[in-house]
Parts: C-alpha cells; structure tokens; sequence
C-alpha cells in the first residue's frame, strides 16, 4: 500500500477510524497470500504479545486483524466498500521512526555439476563450529571436494550479488526453476565492495552502485576477484522449492512483504 505515513492496522477496540489517503498498487492474489502466510506465523506463535509498531498488541489481536482483513479483501477489494469498511473495522498504530529496505530476488543460470562454463560452487553450510574465510574457499579449497556444492553457477560477480542478498531463484538447464535460500554465514566480517573501490579511487562516493560497479569490472576484469576475496565473509545456502524467508522465517512475498 502506498501510505501518507508509515502506519500499522489492528483490528479496532473502540471507535478509532483509519485515515484516509492511502491506496494499493498492488494485485488481490498477492496480498491474500501475504496475509495467509502472515495468519500461517501467528497462528503457530506462544507467546501472548508482539511489539507491533510504537505498542505492544495480543497475538490473539493480530490474528483476528489477520483473518479479518484476509476477509475483507477477498469480500471488496478493488470498491469503494473496502476503503469504507477498512476505516470502520481497523485502528492505526503509529509505526514510529520508520527504515524501508527493497528486496531484490537475482535469478542465476546454474547447473548441478560444473562444467567449463559453470565453475563456481555455491555450497551448503559444514557441520563444524569454525569456518575458513571467503578467499580460504575461493583460493585455498576449503570447502573442496567434500560434498557441500548445491549447485554451480557461470558468473563470480552474480554469485556476489547472490551472497549479498542472501537467497535467489536458480534456472536449469530444463528450465527447472528453484529457490536458493540463505543457509548460514561463516561468521567473519563482512567487507563492503563500493567501499573498498570508493577507498581506492575507482569508484566516486556519489555515483556507486551495483550496475556501476558492474560495469567498471567489465572494464577491468582482471581486477574482480581480488577485489570480492577483499571481503572475508561468505555464505551458505539450501536449494530449496519454496522461499525467499524474511527474518521471521515467513516465505516473502513479492511486491508485498
């Protein structure tokens, strides 16, 4: 929903009213599923309370709101009726001091086996309780030959892109599309890129990016791999047939989460 002010919905206990102002751009299959894998975590929740904006609401609270608004979108979305029956149903709680992230889903070519093209592992995380660094892996072999590899994938730089997001869709060579989702990190810091450029004058301050330095690494391709293993931290993943998982361990939704 594009909203005026960032605001949460509860089911109202008094009178209070929803402003108006605020609209979805969204589709009502996506927004259903959100709400039902939204039902889904509350419903197998313990605990009696959430901190749910600027206050602290019942779960059976929220999981009334959930089924309720569920309701109501199946019921009216799209008519005047649900702006009407949203302000009349459901209170606004204040969100408070509010940072809005976007969630970017890359899609990567990948392979099971690797071959000449597709020679780079993303592993699955070792049962053990210390972890070598990124260029340990990369350089040293760390992680070789002892059955961890998922999968494979023909690009180093989207591989990167991939770690930093943390989970992805991969497409085989069938056309199989699965889930590549976030299995754990090995723990050392993590080294920003653009930084690492901007700090040795490849890269001005106000103009890096991923697409900017994407492209100054197509100039310079000899200098990619250095600059990734700059950057210790590393990470696991599971192939899996449902997600992306948000920090609640809910499937995300797209365009809605």
């Amino acid at each position: 929903m594009r909203l005026l002010a960032p605001f949460l919905l509860a089911l109202a206990t008094g009178s209070i009213a929803v402003p108006a102002g605020f609209e979805d751009e969204g589709d009502r299959e996506s927004l259903l599923v959100a709400v039902e894998r939204q039902t889904a975590y509350l419903e197998g929740l313990k605990k009696p309370n959430l901190p749910f904006g600027t206050a602290s609401v019942a779960v059976e609270r929220l999981k009334r709101t959930n089924r309720e608004f569920g309701k109501l979108v199946r019921e009216a979305w799209g008519t005047e009726e649900f702006g009407k029956r949203l302000e009349a149903r459901f209170e606004r709680i204040d969100a408070g001091p509010t940072h809005f992230t976007g969630y970017y889903l890359p899609k990567l070519e990948a392979r099971l086996a690797p071959d000449a093209r597709f020679r780079y592992p993303l592993y699955r995380k070792p049962a053990r309780t210390t972890f070598p660094t990124h260029a340990e892996i990369e350089d040293g072999g760390a992680l070789a030959s002892q059955g961890l590899e998922v999968a494979w994938v023909s690009d180093e730089f989207e591989r990167y892109i991939l770690m930093v997001q943390g989970s992805g869709v991969l497409r085989f060579g069938d056309g199989q599309e699965r889930f590549i989702n976030y299995g754990g990190k090995n723990g050392h810091p993590y080294v920003s890129l653009g930084k690492a450029l901007i700090a040795d004058g490849k890269l001005a301050t106000e103009s890096v990016s991923i697409p900017a330095i994407k492209r100054y690494f197509a100039q310079f391709p000899e200098q990619q791999h250095g600059y990734l293993l700059r950057n210790p931290s590393y990470v696991f993943f599971q192939l899996k047939d449902e997600g992306p998982f948000g920090v609640d361990s809910i499937e995300l939704t797209g365009r809605r989460s």
